[in-house]
């Protein structure tokens, strides 16, 4: 097998970033305190035990830096991205060596910048004020800019995962899924062949699945999305290859639905998952499904 690049989190950008974490915390999960990145993106996040879902919004716009031509920065990104609309913007995968994970994306001619290193406050679950580190290696793709891959190494991750975030009234266990819309195309198995392995990479009905050693990323055509997740689609999602769910585990299905339906939280049953609707979780899907 290939190196593993499990997922580490994913980056749902949205315009109201109080508003989507008034809205994760009826779905039943607990959050981190607010923090904010030197380059004008705020975030909180929904931890588990070894991923996250991190919710970003643009909060001081005029922080953000430029990117140079071909180049890359992730505030500017993720402004332009919410121009367009809300939604998953970012897969984020582990790291444990940041600057190699930039050169081997730059040997594939998908790096768009050398590795980045940063720091930002974050606050423990007994108000004390840490500081938290990290190493970015971008993964992009010129023919899928709205779909952006990265590795996270944590530098300081004893002052990053706290089991008092962990805990969550729904019941939820680890981040399991990332899915695309877009196709088994030759250039997406070799992209995704170059950042997993080729290997890992598996043709299914409708599209393509990896076995990151650390959840799945799957790939899957607008017609068999809609088949896996019939609510309705957000507006505005573009023709390209996008980001267009999520799914989490949850230790009891039954007791997650009540919780939602006691909170007001649409959701529908579909087979053996629970699912939220796009139109309704800020531009994304949610799936939940059993386990952990």
């Amino acid at each position: 097998m290939g190196e593993a690049r499990g997922i580490d989190h994913v980056v749902h950008c949205v315009r109201d970033l109080d508003e989507a974490a008034s809205f994760y915390e009826r779905l039943g999960f607990t959050l981190t305190p607010r923090a904010s990145h030197p380059w004008g993106t705020d975030n909180r996040l929904v931890q588990f035990q070894n991923t996250f879902v991190e919710i970003l919004t643009v909060a001081a716009p005029e922080s953000i830096v430029e990117p140079d031509p071909g180049g890359f920065e992730f505030g500017a990104y993720n402004r332009d991205y919410l121009r367009a609309r809300e939604g998953m913007s970012m897969l984020a995968l582990k790291g444990t060596d940041g600057e190699a994970d930039a050169r081997d994306f730059a040997a594939l001619g998908l790096s768009p910048r050398p590795a980045f290193r940063f720091e930002r406050g974050a606050r423990l679950p007994d108000g004390a004020e840490v500081t938290v580190a990290f190493i970015l290696a971008f993964a992009v793709d010129a023919g899928m800019p709205e779909a952006v891959f990265f590795t996270c190494q944590q530098t300081a991750p004893e002052h990053f995962w706290k089991p008092a975030y962990q805990t969550h009234e729904n019941g939820a266990t680890a981040l399991a899924e990332a899915v695309l819309i877009g196709s088994a195309s030759p250039a997406m198995v070799r992209f995704l062949a170059g950042i997993f392995g080729a290997e890992r990479v598996t043709e299914v009905a409708g599209g393509l699945t990896v076995d990151t050693g650390g959840g799945a990323v799957t790939v899957l055509t607008r017609s068999a999305f809609e088949e896996r997740f019939p609510s309705r689609a957000p507006e505005r999602a573009p023709n390209r290859p996008h980001f267009a769910a999520y799914r989490i585990t949850v230790k009891d299905l039954g007791l997650a639905k009540d919780l939602l339906d006691g909170t007001g939280v649409p959701s529908q049953w579909h087979g053996e998952t629970i699912q939220i609707g796009a139109s309704d979780l800020f531009g994304v899907a949610l799936e939940l499904s059993e386990g952990g």
